[in-house]
């Protein structure tokens, strides 16, 4: 399937709930975003690879990731591809529980705030805390 710039924001305001020392706020979500769009399509890089390197990239990257991480992540893939189990063979044994759910939820209102408002990521989660309230 082909990489939309949807695809970027919506993976990239994710990854930033992993790495939120990486100080970024929504104008800058919204620039990196377009900017790991341009050179992913520049690359042919298909919506199903940007997503398995930005998981990978979640694993082994101690940092926010660079676009030269995501892309390097790819071509590994590229070199290397993810073989699917045989149905039946391996189960998937992480189930998410519902306070998982909330909390992820949560995270990404305050991201949605944080790229619509402008505003840094201790003022989207008081914006949002006060939306529940």
């Amino acid at each position: 399937m082909e990489l939309k710039l949807a695809d970027v924001q919506a993976a990239l305001a994710k990854l930033y709930s992993h790495y939120p020392e990486a100080g970024h706020n929504g104008d800058s979500l919204r620039q990196i975003s377009a900017d790991y769009f341009e050179d992913l399509t520049d690359d042919r890089t298909s919506q199903a690879e940007f997503l398995q390197a930005v998981k990978l990239a979640r694993r082994r990257c101690k940092f926010f990731p660079k676009i030269a991480d995501i892309i390097e992540l790819r071509n590994e893939l590229r070199a290397n591809p993810i073989r699917k189990p045989v149905a039946g063979l391996i189960e998937e044994s992480m189930e998410r529980t519902p306070e998982m759910q909330a909390e992820g939820e949560l995270n990404l209102e305050i991201i949605r705030v944080m790229i619509s408002q402008h505003v840094n990521p201790e003022e989207a989660r008081e914006i949002v805390f006060a939306r529940a309230n």
